[in-house]
Parts: C-alpha cells; sequence; structure tokens
C-alpha cells in the first residue's frame, strides 16, 4: 500500500494518491485544472459554436416564447429582492443622466402627456372625485395648516409692500 503523501497540483491539498502518477486530489481538481490550462481553446470553441447555432438559437426562441417568458417571470419573482438592489444602486450611479432623459422626453412628448391627462382626467371624474374627498378627509388638519400658513405669508407679504 502506498502511504507518502501529495500535494495536489491544483489546489495544494495534501492527500494520499492511489497510484504514483497522481497528480490531484479529486477529479474535480483535475477538471478545474484542465479548463484553466485550456481556457482560451473553450472560450474559441465556445465563440464559434454560438455564431454556428444563431438559426437554430432563433428559431427555438420563436417556438418557446410562452416557455421562456414563464421562466423569466419565475426568476424574476424569485429574485425580486436582488432586482431592487440592482435597480436601487443603477439609479442611484446614474440619477442626473436618468432625470435629464426624463426631462428631455417629456419636453418632447408634451403634448402626448397634456392630451392623455385630459383624456384621462374626463375618463375618470368619479374615481378622482372620489379619490380627492378621501384625500381630503385623511390630511384635513395638514390642509387647514398649510392654508393658515399661506394666508399669514400672503398677509404679512401685503402689509410689507404697503
Amino acid at each position: 500500500m502506498n502511504s507518502h503523501f501529495k500535494n495536489c497540483e491544483n489546489c495544494g491539498n495534501v492527500f494520499i494518491p492511489a497510484n504514483l502518477r497522481q497528480r490531484f486530489c479529486n477529479p474535480d481538481c483535475r477538471h478545474e485544472n484542465y479548463y484553466e490550462l485550456n481556457k482560451d481553446k473553450f472560450k474559441q470553441r465556445s465563440i464559434e459554436h454560438y455564431n454556428n447555432n444563431k438559426e437554430l438559437r432563433k428559431e427555438w426562441q420563436e417556438e418557446n416564447k410562452e416557455k421562456i417568458r414563464e421562466y423569466q417571470k419565475e426568476y424574476y419573482l424569485n429574485n425580486k429582492e436582488e432586482f431592487v438592489k440592482l435597480d436601487k444602486k443603477r439609479y442611484l450611479e446614474n440619477k442626473d443622466t436618468i432625470r435629464e432623459r426624463q426631462r428631455e422626453y417629456y419636453l418632447e412628448n408634451r403634448d402626448t402627456f397634456s392630451e392623455y391627462n385630459k383624456r384621462y382626467s374626463l375618463e375618470n371624474k368619479k374615481y378622482i372625485s372620489k379619490y380627492n374627498k378621501i384625500y381630503y378627509l385623511k390630511n384635513k388638519e395638514r390642509i387647514r395648516k398649510q392654508q393658515q400658513e399661506y394666508r399669514q405669508k400672503m398677509k404679512n407679504t401685503y402689509l410689507i409692500k404697503r
């Protein structure tokens, strides 16, 4: 029985080899080492496979649209917290750019927004009225306070101007 120890060439762990030619402690280390040595070859093969199968991929995607959509939906639901974190991070990193684009979009489409708002107001008068009543009832004191402050400010402004 072979009882001398060897260090794994990939991870460095000490192991007892089954035979004198064994260089790695387990098959995973052997595969990992092989991949590292042949990374460029694997990458090139992957690129060739991708380029050679574009049409097949498009066909498969067309045939499985619903399946893909369901998978994406499930994936999103399972990872919603991560998506929210990423969105917040992206927004914070690009806040000024995002706001500028939104402003530009609004300015370019001002007429469309105006039309939409008018149409929405006409179609939803009852809902808007109901919402406004509920809002007013919930915020009655705050609204009164703001109105009083505004009146006082205007009164003071008017008195100063005289």
